[in-house]
């Protein structure tokens, strides 16, 4: 028998992969894991035939995850599950090249869609049986994280597993909360600078949510997405082909201009400082990652407590994890910020906007769709 671990953020799509798993003969699940810390514990305690993986657990998006695994001397085989999206099924493909097997999984998991992807699952995971090192390890039972029938609701599912993951970030959370209790008064604008903030799903979210910016707005605008270096610059150029606001790679010492929305490159950190002229200009670096991430949201964020600004507008996206919340608490502890944060039903992972709303943090919560309409009445252009 093939002993599997099945690892991925959402308990609803651990209970589909495992339910189809455990429906292919000589194949049986006989763990689970919920976020990269636990995988990786799993695997160092135990033996396993092969893993099944959602990429989005590879915290830095980048390979880390391969690299943890070679430190490990781990030769366990698997299959790695990227979302749709162009830049993350070539991030997944670059940095899991040894997989045996990569699929692609919609992201959100309709009824006419659960039957392709239990072929593409069960073609990948019974092709990696040649790949396969076997254990020998007897087998055990799944945990209560099992398949279970008929599942009535998936976004509950989805928020146990994100309250698994927070459980490594409790302290974390309770800091935020303290520091955001001496947090000043609310700013209504006007605004001077705009910082977004998000993660695992947040590709696909910049590009439901920039190309509805269809003003000029007075500010620059900075975003912190989640990956490694060589993939924000092709984003960018795709983001400002489809929109009405120049995107590009923020460089460093640039001076940072109205009407122009820079994205932090992958695999670096990205400050926001004022130049010698007292101008906001990007300071790019390749630092210690924080938190496991580079770039990191918090980083940036916190950066602008330094700068000649007062009044700042906060956009956090989908993400898993909780990037940008302890950023936001340390500046709206100093300056005045506004934050607006996306809702749970159009999350991809209800993470990062999960843990600013949490943190008290969020002064608006909205669905994607309504996202740049308040970012634009925010600053005064609508």
């Amino acid at each position: 028998m093939i002993n599997v671990l099945v690892a991925d953020d959402s308990a609803l799509m651990r209970r589909i992969d495992c339910d189809i798993i455990n429906s292919l003969q000589d194949f049986c699940v006989t763990d689970i894991a919920f976020d990269e810390t636990s995988l990786l514990k799993k695997l160092r305690e135990n033996a396993f035939d092969l893993l099944v993986m959602n990429a989005s657990l590879d915290s830095s998006g980048d390979g880390h995850f391969m690299d943890a695994m070679k430190a490990l001397k781990l030769d366990t085989a698997f299959v790695v599950i990227c979302y749709p999206l162009f830049e993350d099924k070539n991030l997944v493909s670059r940095a899991y090249g040894d997989a045996a097997g990569l699929i692609v999984r919609p992201f959100h998991m309709k009824p006419e869609e659960r039957d392709d992807y239990r072929k593409e699952l069960s073609k990948a995971v019974s092709n990696a049986a040649g790949k396969i090192k076997f254990t020998g390890t007897s087998m055990r039972q799944t945990e209560d994280e099992a398949p279970k029938k008929d599942e009535k609701d998936s976004n509950s599912a989805n928020q146990r597993g994100q309250e698994l993951f927070n459980l490594a970030f409790k302290p974390t959370v309770r800091a935020a909360s303290e520091i955001a209790k001496r947090r000043k008064p609310v700013s209504n604008g006007p605004f001077q600078l705009v910082v977004l903030a998000c993660s695992t799903g947040g590709p696909q979210a910049l590009h439901k949510v920039i190309p509805l910016i269809t003003k000029d707005i007075p500010v620059p605008f900075v975003i912190v997405q989640h990956m490694p270096y060589g993939f924000t610059k092709p984003l960018a150029e795709r983001l400002s082909e489809k929109s009405h606001l120049m995107v590009k790679e923020a460089e460093d010492g640039e001076v940072l201009l109205k009407n122009t929305i820079y994205i932090a490159p992958g695999g670096r950190h990205l400050e926001i400082i004022n130049d010698s002229h007292g101008a906001l200009a990007a300071k790019v670096y390749d630092g210690a990652a924080e938190n496991s991430l580079k770039p990191c949201a918090d980083v940036t964020i916190r950066s602008v407590a330094d700068c000649q600004v007062n009044n700042i507008l906060c956009v956090v996206l989908t993400g898993m994890g909780m990037d940008g919340t302890t950023g936001i608490a340390e500046l709206s502890s100093v300056k005045n910020t506004f934050v607006i944060s996306q809702d749970e039903e159009s999350s991809v992972v209800y993470g990062m906007p999960k843990a600013v709303k949490d943190t008290g943090l969020s002064n608006e919560v909205e669905p994607l769709g309504n996202i740049a309409q308040s970012i634009m009445k925010k600053l005064g252009v609508l």
